[in-house]
């Protein structure tokens, strides 16, 4: 009966199931589970937790990322233009330059670190399907960290987003988000005095070389390329502290001030005397005024020093995971249903209660069974993930 159903599986579930190698390997154990869901994110969320148990899965993220050779095995249609996409940025944005291993000193050939790409299914904060993204990433573990005087970064804090929300509703403030491709990619990497080398695969190479003819020079005998980084990669333990060092400079120079609570909140007075807001938290901001002039002003110097934005208008906005509905005048209304909806199913959670917990919440159960190593570090790592 099960192989039967199998057999029905809609084209949603079927694309769920594609996802990677090492879930395509885990579908005939799998199969029952996924007919047992009416809606595919659900079957893919359910999917999802019984691999976190299995030894050889490992998403500390909870989210489908699939190498570049599996995409390209599983969904070759989508995963190329991305992956060529991403490739083309690195080149647009300067990211690098190749070199030689040859002309590498000893203590520069053993500092080489790796790079990986790596491709998801990206969804806004409703639970709606955004697009297929593919990221290039710097192997950061692998850097010596005691090179550096400082790799901190803030972000925003929860209480201060939800307070310029707030505020801005009561004012009855205009609001946009604003997303800076390629955020970490625009600030240089020179500052810090330190030579980044890094390894980019052979699959990688030869993609780059489909780009720009000029890399096939810096081939290695094993189809690998060495490249010196020039900006802040992703996965570089500086590029975070480079990137949030640009966009202020970046915004002072523009007259905001940060606010002396939270760095991540930023100020000023538009020429019609009307303040302007700004929230960041790493490429994503959220921006307000009662003021549309101020914003679109703002808009424009931004694009002016960041070509590649992203702007979101409306009363209704996606913003780091929760949507902001500013519909109803002088209130906001935030949301994260695709956060919830994630952590019930990845919780088994089926069922409707009135009250969030029983009486015995609190009352310890000596003679029930522990949970084994795997559901403990799943535990603690799905509500780290959350918190």
């Amino acid at each position: 009966m099960i192989e039967q159903q199998q057999q029905q599986l809609p084209l949603e579930y079927e694309h769920v199931l594609r996802r990677s190698e090492r879930i395509a390997a885990a579908i005939s154990t799998d199969k029952e589970l996924i007919v047992l869901y009416s809606e595919a994110d659900e079957a893919r969320a359910a999917l999802r937790r019984q691999l976190q148990f299995r030894s050889d899965w490992t998403d500390k993220d909870f989210a489908f990322h699939i190498s570049v050779r599996a995409a390209m095995r599983e969904r070759p249609v989508e995963a190329r233009p991305v992956i060529m996409s991403e490739l083309q940025q690195m080149l647009d944005k300067g990211v690098w330059h190749g070199v030689k291993s040859s002309h590498l000193t000893y203590k520069e050939r053993t500092a080489i670190i790796r790079s990986s790409m790596f491709l998801k299914d990206k969804y806004f904060a409703s639970g709606v399907f955004e697009k297929f993204k593919a990221r290039l990433v710097a192997g950061g573990d692998q850097q010596d960290k005691g090179l550096y005087e400082n790799l901190s970064s803030p972000t925003a804090a929860t209480s201060s987003v939800l307070s310029v929300a707030a505020i801005a509703a009561s004012e009855g403030r205009s609001a946009i988000t604003i997303d800076i491709g390629g955020a970490f990619l625009n600030a240089d990497i020179a500052p810090t005095g330190v030579k980044v080398h890094m390894r980019l695969n052979s699959m990688m190479t030869q993609m780059l070389i489909e780009i720009d003819e000029s890399y096939r020079q810096f081939v290695e005998a094993d189809g690998s390329m060495i490249v010196q980084l020039d900006k802040a990669l992703y996965g570089c333990v500086e590029a975070a502290a480079l990137w949030y060092s640009d966009l202020r400079t970046k915004l002072e120079n523009d007259g905001f001030i940060a606010n002396p609570y939270d760095a991540c909140v930023l100020n000023k007075l538009g020429p019609d005397g009307v303040q302007i807001t700004i929230v960041v938290h790493v490429d994503d901001l959220l921006i307000t005024s009662a003021s549309v002039a101020n914003l679109v002003s703002f808009e424009q110097y931004l694009q002016s020093v960041y070509p590649q934005i992203s702007v979101h208008r409306g009363a209704i906005l996606d913003y780091i995971g929760m949507t902001f509905d500013f519909t109803v005048p002088g209130e906001v209304s935030i949301t994260m249903e695709n956060c919830v909806s994630d952590i019930l199913s990845e919780c088994g959670v089926t069922a409707a209660r009135a009250t969030p917990a029983a009486e015995t919440l609190f009352e310890i159960r000596h003679n029930v069974q522990k949970v084994s190593p795997a559901e403990a570090a799943y535990f603690h790592t799905f509500f780290r993930g959350w918190s």
